[in-house]
């Protein structure tokens, strides 16, 4: 006897506010990533201010899907 796998089995991932604007984008099919408007970094995974600046203007980017 073999057991089916529970839709939903896998760990979901945790849905921060910070990243509303990534799981928004998710639903229309587009990948999105935060990038800071004062140094240029990529934030990932979303939060409110820069990880390397400190600043907290941050602009979603959809992704050229050339990765």
């Amino acid at each position: 006897m073999s057991e089916t796998p529970l839709p939903n089995a896998w760990p979901q991932p945790y849905r921060l506010l910070d990243a509303q604007p990534y799981w928004d984008a998710l639903a229309e099919e587009k990948l999105t990533y935060q990038r800071c408007t004062a140094c240029s970094e990529t934030v990932w995974p979303a939060h409110s201010f820069c990880t390397r600046c400190g600043e907290k203007s941050l602009a979603w980017t959809q992704s050229s899907g050339r990765g």
